[in-house]
């Protein structure tokens, strides 16, 4: 949360991923009693254990369950009411579970799916509001079978999450993704994991072996893609590589995941919102966080 806050992302939502059940549930409790004098903690993201198989990218095969309202109100329950953002594969797991968690106070969001565009839809009907890491984790794009990338594309009702770090997506597929969705509608997001931050090394991620190298994280076996290991700072700068208003870079890496998420209190200079404030110089490097 301190290094956060050194590199202007003034709240975060600590990450929880797929894991054994006990394991899963302490995490969770852990984290509701989070205190922090850096970045804040608006809420937890569950992202899993609810998850396609075909999909799990790394999260651990072992761990991957179906979705029930037992399990829900036990992890609910087990966050204090904490929890802001949990992770769906809406073909695999009951649908009509995504209006019960929107229900119960937490954002639903599609990920880790080998669904179908229709799949987005239906999610969208019974209140999902995003969708984890577009292009990364999900079905793509087809002319006969359109996948789940396609239909956030399409599906209005449905922020897109980005990783901007110029690995998880190229930035011609950015490109692509802005113009589809407009600025308004997606919200770069980080995907780190344990090692962001550390030297270059071996490590665990998830109860996963993975290698850190540079701001690359990969799995130990099969070198697939683990996570990211920058910040949004990062994101922040490449986007404005790429040509976007300083103005649409600050929506798409500020203000968009404020509303997602229901955060009113921050996202924007505003009377009666909290000061949190970054100071740039003419070349938007950071000089002070507030």
């Amino acid at each position: 949360a301190n290094e956060l806050a050194k590199v202007g992302v003034t709240s975060f939502m600590p990450t929880i991923m797929t894991a054994e059940w006990n394991k899963l549930i302490e995490a969770v409790k852990g984290g509701a009693n989070a205190k922090s004098n850096g970045a804040k903690i608006p809420g937890l993201h569950l992202e899993g254990p609810f998850f396609s198989h075909a999909k799990k990218g790394a999260q651990n095969p072992k761990y991957i369950i179906e979705a029930s309202k037992e399990k829900i109100d036990e992890l609910w329950e087990a966050s204090n009411h904490k929890i802001l953002l949990l992770g769906f594969a809406p073909e695999v797991n009951d649908k009509k579970l995504i209006k019960y968690i929107s229900d119960l106070g937490m954002v639903p969001n599609i990920g880790h799916t080998n669904g179908s565009a229709q799949d987005v839809i239906d999610s969208a009907d019974l209140g999902a509001k995003s969708a984890t890491h577009l292009w990364n984790g999900m079905s793509g794009v087809e002319n006969r079978t359109p996948g789940i990338a396609q239909g956030v594309l399409l599906e209005d009702r449905i922020y897109a999450e980005l990783i901007c770090d110029f690995i998880h997506v190229d930035p011609l597929t950015i490109k692509l993704t802005i113009k589809t969705k407009g600025v308004d509608k997606v919200m770069a997001c980080s995907d780190s994991v344990r090692p962001a931050g550390m030297v270059d090394g071996e490590y665990e991620s998830g109860a996963l072996p993975v290698i850190k190298k540079g701001n690359m994280i990969t799995l130990k076996e099969g070198g697939a893609i683990a996570g990211g290991a920058a910040s949004i700072d990062l994101s922040f700068k490449n986007l404005l590589s790429l040509g976007y208003d300083l103005k649409d870079v600050v929506k798409m890496t500020s203000y968009n995941a404020a509303v997602c998420h229901n955060l009113n209190d921050i996202g924007e200079i505003k009377e009666n919102k909290s000061a949190d404030l970054l100071i740039l110089d003419l070349k938007n490097n950071i000089k002070e966080v507030y």
